[in-house]
């Protein structure tokens, strides 16, 4: 059997995950149990206000950092992580324990740069396609062609995670462009506010939106506003750039 090439193997994804959000009629983002969900937000707390200082002091890394795969993060930007920006002891959250699983600096990143870049005012995102990303690697054919049944049941949960990122991406991306004035407004919220709820409150429609009859999606704000702030950015950014190219031309 002939393998899709990458932009094939992508097309394919792309359809499926269409497919799939078609299913979908209804979506609930809710909190979880209170002593995880207390535990999580100070973390992301944490996070949040390391990235709010990285930005301030570096924003040009910062810019690049939120473009980059984690590997690429971990290799070419080692000294992104300033320990002047770490939380200190005093704040009741140890240094060493602040942590970025998965996509979660990129995320945070995000959204300090919306907030110094569009605080007062972001672009109309609604004439924008979907944002052309790159698939998570567990999905390259070359290397699914390399992988035994054996090896592909190992790597099931990493390749699930990293599935799932690419699933609420997508739906950031989608909701950005339905209502890019209101994800705007999330990244200028603190996290679990009275303010970020209400902006999620305005968004549910939105989210709704971007998938269509059948079954319910559940997600906490967190799981939603983390790969939406990112997805903002990037078409946020892409818009920027194509702007320029239209004054440019224009001259």
């Amino acid at each position: 059997m002939k393998l899709p090439t990458r932009l094939g193997l992508m097309r394919q994804i792309g359809r499926a995950v269409l497919a799939c959000t078609a299913l979908v009629a209804t979506t609930h983002i809710a909190p979880g149990a209170s002593g995880k969900e207390s535990s999580q937000t100070d973390a992301l707390r944490s996070a949040k206000a390391f990235a709010d200082c990285i930005v301030k002091k570096r924003p040009e890394q910062a810019r690049e950092v939120v473009f980059l795969s984690r590997r690429d993060v971990d290799t070419r930007f080692p000294k992104l992580l300033d320990k002047e920006c770490l939380p200190h002891k005093s704040s009741g959250y140890f240094i060493s324990q602040l942590r970025f699983p998965g996509e979660t600096l990129h995320q945070m990143l995000a959204n300090a740069l919306i907030r110094l870049e569009y605080s007062s005012s972001g672009p109309d995102l609604s004439t924008l396609s979907p944002t052309d990303i790159p698939l998570p690697q567990a999905t390259a054919p070359e290397l699914l062609a390399k992988m035994s049944a054996k090896e592909r049941e190992a790597d099931a949960a990493r390749f699930s995670a990293l599935q799932n990122w690419y699933m609420l991406y997508m739906l950031g991306d989608c909701v950005s462009r339905r209502d890019s004035e209101g994800v705007r407004a999330l990244a200028l919220t603190d996290i679990a506010s009275a303010e970020e709820k209400a902006i999620i409150g305005r968004l549910q429609p939105q989210i709704a939106g971007c998938w269509s009859a059948g079954q319910t999606l559940r997600m906490s704000i967190s799981d939603f506003r983390g790969p939406a702030l990112r997805a903002y950015y990037h078409l946020a950014s892409r818009f920027a750039a194509e702007s320029d190219k239209s004054k440019e031309a224009a001259e």
